[in-house]
């Protein structure tokens, strides 16, 4: 949990710094580049797709019951499957912030700063989603 909570602040360290220490986001010799912009969303999505498939891979034993943090295995697991998760998440407000430093505008910006924040929140590792779940 301290992990994860410290890189959401880094998230939003990223978006204050891209919109209060570049000149409200505009640096003035900067000229925006739309192919990066472009390029950025599509490598954000792909690494928004690979921490939630990797979440299930990673993690998703854990909730079935297949997996236990009981074991030292589990535990390894359990841990580099969570920061690799937090780290492909993190990576989408990183594109924001380098696109900040390019030029572009702030609205541009903030849907990446916004994307990893979302995926900060669907990766938190609340102990319930690591409980097996059990029918009824």
């Amino acid at each position: 949990m301290i992990i994860w909570a410290g890189l959401l602040m880094a998230v939003f360290m990223y978006a204050v710094i891209a919109s209060v220490g570049l000149d409200g986001g505009e640096p003035s010799a900067a000229k925006p580049d739309a192919a990066l912009a472009q390029l950025f969303a599509w490598l954000a999505a792909a690494a928004s797709g690979a921490s939630l498939f990797l979440r299930s891979v990673l993690l998703g034993g854990f909730s079935s019951g297949k997996l236990s943090v009981e074991t030292e295995a589990g535990r390894v697991r359990f841990m580099t499957g969570n920061i690799v998760c937090f780290a492909l998440a993190e990576s989408v407000a990183i594109f924001g912030l380098v696109l900040a430093f390019t030029g572009r505008p702030q609205s541009d910006c903030l849907v990446f700063f916004a994307a990893a924040v979302v995926l900060m929140l669907i990766h938190i590792p609340l102990p319930g989603r690591f409980v097996p779940k059990r029918l009824a």
